[in-house]
């Protein structure tokens, strides 16, 4: 179970990620990576990461598939059942994944992004979203080839591996466009709307409700390797 942080800023510097217990409850071992979106490698490398650089999001996957890599060598993930879970940024770099590779089983992404177009207008209510616009240097109708590069909707067609897309019905990730892009080019995709969420869960059995969909998703497409 590889399970990416959100933020991305100071990632796991806020913490351990919530869910490792449930997930090892479950019968998976946990993998928390960083990656450089995080700050991990300096300023310098993180704000790379949101401009129009097609080789630093290269850079960020291969962060994670390194840490990845060396627990293959060690003996301690088995390569043929790798699943990819990640909440917020975290699911953003889940969908950026799952257009880079086709090595995971399963993959869900919970309320991540995968449109900066749609990002920027939608997120918070609408008005545009400022910290994007300021690291893109400028709007989508401006820079629509950075949005475009930051994007994991123009590589629908890359996707192989199944996914599960959840969000709140009050989110600030729209997971429509995503989905109805992964269906048309084949995909195995589901969707999962939560009503009077946001991008943050308040009520209790939500957050529960979350893992236990998440577990299934992924025992689906596990049950056939042995």
């Amino acid at each position: 179970m590889v399970d990416l942080h959100g933020g991305p800023g100071n990632g796991l510097r806020w913490g351990r990620q919530p869910r490792f217990e449930e997930w090892c409850r479950r019968g998976y071992a946990a993998f928390a990576p960083d990656w450089r979106a995080s700050g991990i490698l300096g300023i310098a490398e993180m704000m790379r990461t949101f401009l129009p650089d097609v080789e630093a999001l290269d850079d960020c996957w291969r962060d994670i598939e390194t840490g990845i890599d060396a627990l293959v060598d060690q003996g301690l993930a088995d390569p043929t059942r790798l699943v990819l879970f990640g909440h917020s940024a975290g699911a953003a770099m889940v969908n950026q994944c799952v257009i880079s590779t086709g090595r995971f089983r399963a993959a869900v992404a919970w309320e991540g992004h995968a449109d900066t177009e749609l990002a920027y207008y939608l997120n918070w209510g609408g008005g545009g979203l400022a910290f994007l616009r300021d690291h893109l240097g400028g709007n989508p109708t401006e820079v629509p080839d950075r949005c475009r590069i930051q994007s994991a909707t123009p590589y629908a067609d890359r996707v192989e591996t199944p996914i599960l897309l959840l969000a709140g019905d009050h989110a600030t990730a729209d997971p429509i466009k995503w989905y109805t892009l992964l269906r048309e080019h084949g995909a195995t995709c589901e969707p999962i709307v939560y009503r009077d969420e946001g991008h943050v869960m308040t009520r209790p059995a939500n957050p529960k409700d979350v893992l236990e969909r998440s577990a299934a998703w992924f025992n689906r497409w596990l049950v056939s390797v042995k």
